[in-house]
């Protein structure tokens, strides 16, 4: 995957505090109630032509910074990436006489589209120019949620010092924010960008692999339970391919030469097998018992169930043929 470093979006200089809650709804004008209404009933063409129309006519610069920002959600919704990333630009562009919780969710709305595409420079350069208008209003948002996400992206850029730097102040600040001030649709979002997207730039081990599991499985899970699509699907499939990996790192061993050296490596796979069986029991500890029913969480553990039936039914083989071996030596 290849990512293009871009220049840093500018938020002027008159931006510098943002209201409260900016995950709250959007207030707008009056006169956008309609295309507002529209949206809510999923008339998605009929609200973006209402918008259009207003920027068109209206000649008031304050009003105009809500009405880009509300195309840019409504365009965002109908699948039109580019179009919504072209819109929050143009209210960046032009954001001296916007309001500042307009441009600042514009900002923060821009973050996640290049998410998306896995534009990592500049969704960092996003969350590095929101993070220096955030005040107390939005602490969980400044504190946790943005190192979080910053250190995502810097797993993915192999810039791993900085992703655990701000991984563990996004985990320290966690302890300090009331997460009654959070609303239950923000609060999941933590989960996605505490846990581990993929392993460090290092040769494939088993050990490896199961630093990664150990330190990123209950987060993932967290989010196969509770994130909506795609989140949930990203961790299922996260998750799984980790422990697949393991199974398949565990079991590709170079073929032993003597039989000496066959033993050897067999009692090797029945120790790393059994730990891999270990963490898949973790895992089925940590699961949420209103998790249990036919969803995503349930074919997920399927599917570990799976690969950890056939785990023990290779243990088993192994220490029967160990067994016999021993039987064999005077």
């Amino acid at each position: 995957m290849k990512f293009f470093l871009i220049v840093s979006l500018i938020v002027l200089s008159s931006c510098t505090s943002v209201s409260p809650q900016l995950w709250a709804p959007t207030p707008h004008p009056d006169f956008l109630s309609n295309a507002v209404y529209l949206k809510s009933q999923k008339k998605l063409d009929q609200a973006e032509s209402e918008v259009q129309s207003y920027l068109q006519q209206s000649k008031d610069i304050h009003w105009q910074g809500a009405a880009l920002l509300l195309l840019g959600e409504i365009q965002e919704e109908r699948g039109h990436l580019a179009e919504s990333i072209e819109t929050y630009r143009k209210l960046l562009n032009h954001g001296a006489g916007y309001e500042t919780f307009h441009v600042a969710k514009s900002l923060y709305k821009l973050s996640w589209a290049y998410e998306q595409q896995n534009n990592c420079p500049i969704v960092i350069a996003n969350l590095t120019d929101l993070q220096k208008m955030l005040l107390s209003g939005d602490e969980f948002i400044k504190r946790v949620e943005t190192p979080a996400r910053l250190a995502n992206c810097y797993y993915i850029l192999n810039q791993w010092k900085q992703a655990l730097k701000l991984r563990a102040e996004a985990l320290n600040n966690l302890k300090n924010v009331s997460e009654h001030s959070v609303p239950d649709v923000v609060k999941w979002r933590l989960y996605l960008y505490l846990s581990f997207v993929g392993v460090p730039p290092q040769i494939e081990t088993e050990r490896r692999f199961t630093e990664v599991i150990t330190f990123g499985q209950k987060e993932l899970l967290r989010l196969i339970e509770h994130a909506p699509p795609p989140f949930n699907e990203i961790a299922f499939t996260r998750l799984l391919e980790l422990y697949e990996a393991l199974f398949k790192t565990i079991t590709t061993q170079p073929k032993p030469k003597t039989a000496v050296e066959k033993n050897e490596t067999n009692q090797l796979l029945v120790k790393e097998l059994a730990s891999l069986v270990d963490l898949i029991e973790v895992l089925k500890a940590e699961r949420s018992p209103e998790a249990l029913k036919k969803n995503n969480t349930e074919i997920f553990f399927m599917k570990i169930q799976n690969l950890e039936e056939r785990s023990r039914t290779l243990v088993k083989n192994l220490e029967l043929g160990l067994q016999k071996e021993k039987k064999r030596k005077p």
